[in-house]
């Protein structure tokens, strides 16, 4: 309907707001390029300010859930200068590291995974910015990255070897092995097998976690091949 009677679009802020919601429920029906094309028009053609800022910034995030991480870059990187120049204090500090963590994705995505590490080491550590960290680490087979951003994910938990695990926290753990196990780091490996066995032991995750873990002299082919299947996972 939109496309049929684009001209009787509302002029001004009225129409930039139908506009907008339009694009939402494009992304909410996964027609993530038709949502992004409407809003580059937008934000290239009709926005000023703090509202082209706003919005050149979620046309990036649009553009990383299409996989298009060049077109996101561009439209972070605008967003992100307006911000800069037209915000102070902690809202601005807090709206550029919202934009650079969405700007670490897009390197990642563009295959310029050291810069993506290296903006968020810039970062005090916290949840988010460690998770995003694994996360790149982990799909760029950066193995020793991904195990020491997973490492400070558990020390978030701050977990008790003592209680039950939850689902999340077993997974946590088992990927933790996974990357120690990839790395080489046989020492803390075995020092995490020593402290989370008997709690693992608990959890759906028992089995695979006694393969990624166990001493290398018993390992076979198997293990590997599970390791693999866990990584694909």
């Amino acid at each position: 309907v939109y496309e049929e009677f684009r001209e009787l679009t509302p002029p001004g802020d009225e129409g930039n707001r139908l506009v907008q919601k339009l694009a939402e429920r494009l992304v909410q029906a996964d027609l993530l390029a038709r949502a992004a094309a409407i809003l580059a028009h937008q934000t290239d053609y009709r926005l000023q300010g703090e509202e082209k800022a706003r919005v050149a910034v979620r046309l990036g995030a649009i553009y990383l859930l299409d996989k298009n991480a060049r077109e996101a870059m561009k439209y972070l990187t605008s967003g992100r200068d307006l911000y800069a120049a037209t915000l102070t204090g902690d809202a601005k500090i807090n709206k550029l590291k919202e934009i650079d963590l969405l700007r670490a994705r897009a390197l990642s995505q563009l295959n310029r995974t050291e810069e993506a590490i290296e903006l968020l080491n810039g970062f005090d550590p916290s949840p988010e910015v460690n998770r995003l960290r694994a996360d790149i680490a982990w799909q760029s087979g950066l193995w020793e990255d991904a195990a020491e951003a997973l490492n400070d994910l558990i020390i978030d938990q701050a977990l008790d070897p003592a209680r039950p695990l939850s689902e999340p926290q077993a997974d946590l753990i088992l990927n933790y092995a996974v990357a120690l196990n990839l790395s080489g780091n046989r020492v803390t490996l075995n020092n995490t097998r020593a402290r989370y066995e008997e709690p693992m032991k608990k959890t759906a995750r028992a089995k695979l976690f006694d393969i990624v873990t166990r001493p290398r002299k018993t390992a076979i082919l198997a293990d590997r091949e599970t390791i693999e299947s866990i990584v694909k996972e």
